[in-house]
């Protein structure tokens, strides 16, 4: 699952993968210069939250769930996995 980072002192944000042997990184964009850190730090939680969001409906299947019926297990997943398209 991908985490994103912030490196303050050069404006960029970061993304970050465990391997299983040590973590791999890599710049994504260039990011305001003007921009406060506070917000530069809520770009990249909203992002890993959102890396969050999609690796789950991967590791968790709907189909994999007992049940489809309304208000179970199932369904719910079903529900994460619509609010992402």
């Amino acid at each position: 699952m991908t985490r994103y980072s912030v490196d303050a002192e050069r404006h960029e944000l970061i993304a970050t993968w465990g391997t299983g042997e040590g973590d791999l990184a890599t710049r994504i964009a260039d990011l305001p210069v003007g921009a406060g850190t506070s917000v530069l730090l809520s770009l990249a939680r909203a992002l890993t939250h959102l890396s969050e969001a999609a690796w789950r409906t991967y590791t968790h299947p709907a189909s994999a769930a007992a049940s489809m019926e309304p208000g179970s297990e199932g369904w719910r997943r079903e529900e994460e996995r619509k609010s992402l398209a």
